[in-house]
């Protein structure tokens, strides 16, 4: 990660439990807590939206699989409502307090922080070089949209699209036509 006390200090996730395993197998003894100057021990603080995915499966498979294989490392979730956690990245981010370590944003935030230099660029940090993240997996909209200048920014926990489904037959009927 950048030493540039300007960068935060995150790495672009969406939340997902990989992104905390490279975040505290890279960590450095700066962005953890405790006296511990080990790089596989201190606190993790990820900022996520509150909702039952994350809330039920997420947190406690936090505390189940990640701290299991990782002792040492202690995983604080930090979680708000979407507008609040718009609101709290975005303060993180402005000011440079580096509250957390991880964030979970969306597609909008992505290409705007990684284009200010606030994220890690995860293609060139971890995923090239290890070869058993095949991005390649991605949905390629989902890739894109976490994407800044090809390389990803944030990895998903979770994609969702809105669609509308109507009946071509009841609007034709109606004279009605889909724009």
């Amino acid at each position: 990660m950048s030493s540039s006390p300007f960068k935060l200090r995150v790495l672009g996730a969406v939340g997902c439990v990989a992104a905390l395993v490279a975040l505290a197998a890279c960590s450095s003894s700066s962005s953890t807590s405790g006296s511990s100057t080990n790089s596989n021990s201190g606190t993790i603080t990820v900022a996520v939206v509150s909702n039952p995915l994350i809330t039920n499966q997420m947190i406690p498979l936090t505390t189940s699989v990640f701290e299991k294989q990782y002792p040492g490392i202690t995983v604080k979730y930090a979680t708000y409502t979407e507008g609040d956690l718009r609101a709290a990245i975005q303060k993180d981010v402005s000011t440079h307090s580096n509250a957390f370590n991880v964030i979970m944003i969306g597609p909008y935030e992505t290409p705007l922080f990684a284009k200010s230099g606030w994220l890690t660029d995860l293609t060139k940090t971890y995923i090239n070089s290890d070869p058993s993240y095949d991005a390649a997996d991605l949905l390629p909209p989902i890739a894109k949209s976490l994407s800044y200048n090809s390389d990803l920014y944030a990895v998903p926990f979770y994609g969702e699209s809105s669609m509308v489904f109507y009946n071509k037959a009841l609007f034709a009927q109606a004279g009605l036509t889909m724009p």
